[in-house]
């Protein structure tokens, strides 16, 4: 699977994700880790938006860019 710069992704890698505030509310960035994978989706872990608290969220590979 590939994130939105065609990095390929692996179990473990940093990346900064695309968290929604809410429905129609926006998003924000956030940084985590890939813990696992779906056949279309990647389960991470990373803060809400506000960076209060870290929880699984699922999300789509084009919205992750992996850190280097």
């Amino acid at each position: 699977m590939k994130d939105f710069l065609g990095k390929e992704l692996a179990i473990g890698d940093k990346i900064v994700g695309a968290v929604s505030h809410g429905r129609n509310a926006g998003a924000s960035l956030s940084k985590g880790k890939i813990i696992r994978f779906t056949p279309k989706m990647v389960i991470c872990e990373l803060h809400d938006y506000t960076g209060a608290y870290e929880s699984e969220r699922k999300i789509t590979p084009d919205k992750i860019i992996k850190m280097s």
